[in-house]
């Protein structure tokens, strides 16, 4: 018998929405630091992605939160910047009438600040930042969290994101089904969409093979 999509799991960043004044904020800060805060660059962005702010300031040096504040008007005017892609809103309110949406997103705790003030946080019932918890997409442990609200396992659960390694591959050796987000880039597969209107007709799909 084949199994029925029940979950959709939505990656945020470039799948819902987008920043359109990309400042690079943290990487600029590492950037501007005497030492890098005494860290490599992959130890820092791991870091800053599992690892809420206000920690992050008892953690590093002091310099760290003294860039942050000098440099703050660029890191406001990046989230300043961010917006729905036209489809976004549309869809949500379509599924979420048939389907329980989460939402898992790789993030450092500013970019939180977007999907409240969109108005995404009505749409979903188990949202989970990475910030908060500790953990990174590909890394099965956040995806498990999702299984464990929703009781649900395999190919009952498709992921859609923009991410082929955090997204893509992280449903992969979950046994999830997937959906590739490329919106700025030709397709390659059948597996991709070139934007959320394409979503229904891709369940569809999935849910007769």
């Amino acid at each position: 018998m084949i199994e029925k999509t029940e979950i959709l799991v939505f990656d945020l960043y470039d799948t819902l929405i987008e920043i359109n004044r990309n400042n690079h904020f943290f990487y600029q800060l590492y950037k501007l630091s005497n030492d890098g805060f005494g860290i490599t660059i992959d130890k820092y962005k791991s870091l800053l992605l599992k690892t809420p702010l206000e920690e992050i300031f008892n953690l590093l040096a002091e310099e760290f939160e003294d860039l942050f504040y000098k440099n703050k008007l660029q890191l406001d005017d990046e989230l300043n910047s961010v917006r729905l892609f036209d489809d976004s809103l549309a869809i949500l309110e379509k599924i979420r009438e048939n389907y329980v949406l989460c939402l898992i997103s790789n993030l450092a705790t500013p970019y939180k600040e977007p999907f409240f003030n969109l108005g995404l946080d009505k749409y979903f019932e188990k949202v989970i930042f990475s910030c908060d918890i500790g953990l990174i997409k590909p890394e099965v442990e956040i995806f498990k969290i999702v299984e464990t609200y929703t009781h649900k396992r395999g190919k009952q659960i498709m992921m859609i994101g923009d991410s082929e390694k955090s997204d893509i591959e992280g449903a992969r050796q979950m046994s999830w089904r997937y959906v590739k987000v490329s919106r700025k880039r030709s397709l390659k597969s059948k597996h991709e969409i070139k934007d959320l209107y394409s979503l229904l007709n891709k369940i569809t799909t999935y849910d007769k093979s």
